[in-house]
């Protein structure tokens, strides 16, 4: 007697997340197929345009037949046929995938056919707040956050949840995988807030995300009049060095062969203060913002495991190696800062210390999620963008050439960050002096990273210390 069965309608789309598995229902509602049933599965994928076969089972002969573009992505539960378990399971998941799906199940006298939607989602990582500028008495903040599906909304809150009344201007981006990164800016007006709160949502995911910052009106006020006096200061500095060297440059064109050793000296004192005085007015521009630049600190998700970071998350330094058990893969002793930066200007200081192998810059979300998978075995990739320095050598990861080096201590390196000029550059911060500076065309979101280089061979006493930051103090004198 030829048994009938009828596959089980499903109630709603099936939701699943980029790059991870889920698995398309199709369940017969008879309970189990006899032994002696001869049954055929089909799965199908429906486009516009056509329908591509995905994967067959025939039953009577045991044999599985698979699409060569989903090969290693799709799979039936063989073992639970008999129970009436169609399903297919579809893999890593990417943004084509979504879509109509039929499943088809026959015997010789009798089929039937369901459809399934799949629907995609993707959460993004949380946004990050950037102060921007100080727009005359109010203070420009922007809110960054990516890996987004479908396109989500920007929402600027009050520190009661409320939305905030001044104009808003948030755009979205496609990128390639599919997914969105959205970006949105405000000007908070003075007195309106003491925290202000930047909410990236989904209606479709049901799914929020917010970051929040604190703004204090009376540190503001102070820092406002202490970035003015320095720049006061500064300006009035550089007016008499421009002076002085134009005097400096007459008196060594008139006697080129008697240039006193002690005239070449100051002339080259000269310069270098000239280029100290750049790097204070890039830390003016953080510090025309109104308010301290924002404290990088490490994230203990995104770290080698040999790796300990103090309580503060400022600090990175080697476990102590136990006995008889090799040391870790040098490229490999990263940590990475919890922060991320899509947008403004960032500057940061780490205390290397005496330690003669290091590695200090930025990275993309895709190395990052590296360091948290534990998946480095080699050198950062692409996506880096650092100074390393190598038994007290200097190298830019962009370059295996050496970098001069000045007959200074270099234990406290400063890194700035201009998203906007799109690059990064390093400094003496002892001295404020320019090491390197390297360009960056990435538009994805950079994160602050550390490496021990080569610390693991070296001594498990060295560490890597993020400095907090406060008001730069004025350009030393040669």
């Amino acid at each position: 007697m030829e048994v009938h069965f009828s596959i089980i309608q499903p109630r709603r789309p099936v939701i699943a997340t980029f790059g991870e598995d889920t698995i398309l229902p199709c369940q017969l509602g008879n309970g189990r197929i006899p032994e002696s049933t001869n049954f055929k599965i089909q799965w199908t994928f429906s486009t516009p345009s056509k329908k591509i076969e995905l994967i067959s089972y025939d039953g009577k002969i045991k044999k599985e037949t698979e699409n060569e573009s989903y090969k290693g992505r799709i799979q039936l539960f063989n073992h639970e046929h008999k129970r009436g378990n169609m399903s297919l399971k579809l893999k890593h998941i990417v943004l084509p995938d979504q879509g109509k799906y039929i499943c088809t199940v026959s015997t010789e006298k009798w089929l039937d056919e369901v459809v399934i939607e799949l629907h995609l989602i993707a959460k993004g990582v949380d946004p990050t707040i950037t102060l921007k500028d100080y727009k005359g008495q109010g203070i420009g903040l922007t809110c960054a956050s990516e890996g987004w599906y479908p396109k989500p909304q920007a929402l600027w809150l009050s520190s009661k949840g409320k939305n905030r009344t001044e104009k808003e201007i948030t755009t979205s981006t496609e990128n390639a995988a599919g997914t969105f990164s959205v970006f949105s800016s405000i000007t908070i007006e003075p007195g309106t807030a003491s925290e202000v709160s930047c909410k990236i949502f989904s209606s479709v995911l049901q799914q929020e995300s917010e970051s929040r910052i604190m703004i204090a009106e009376n540190q503001k006020k102070k820092l406002e009049t202490e970035c003015e006096d320095l720049k006061v200061a500064i300006d009035t500095e550089q007016d008499t060095r421009r002076a002085e060297l134009r005097r400096m440059q007459s008196h060594a064109g008139k006697r080129t062969s008697t240039i006193r050793p002690q005239v070449l000296k100051d002339m080259h004192c000269l310069v270098h203060q000239s280029l100290s005085v750049r790097l204070v007015e890039m830390q003016l521009d953080l510090c025309g913002m109104g308010l301290p630049p924002p404290a990088v600190t490490l994230d203990s998700e995104y770290k080698h495991p040999e790796i300990i970071i103090s309580e503060d998350k400022r600090k990175a330094s080697l476990k102590a190696p136990t006995p008889g058990q090799p040391g870790a893969a040098v490229e490999t002793l990263i940590v990475v800062g919890k922060e991320g930066y899509a947008a403004g200007k960032h500057y940061w200081e780490v205390r290397v210390g005496e330690g003669l192998d290091w590695e200090l810059g930025v990275l993309t979300q895709a190395e990052r999620d590296k360091a948290k998978k534990a998946s480095l075995v080699g050198p950062l990739g692409e996506g880096c963008w650092a100074l390393r320095s190598v038994q007290g050598d200097l190298f830019s990861s962009q370059s295996e050439n050496k970098l001069e080096k000045k007959d200074v201590p270099y234990q406290v390196i400063g890194l700035f960050l201009d998203r906007e000029a799109g690059d990064i550059s390093f400094h003496n911060a002892a001295i404020i002096f320019p090491i390197n500076s390297i360009p960056i065309q990435s538009t994805e979101k950079l994160y602050p990273f550390l490496s021990l280089g080569k610390a693991a061979e070296d001594s498990h006493g060295h560490s890597l210390e993020i400095i907090p930051i406060g008001i730069p103090m004025p350009v030393n004198k040669c």
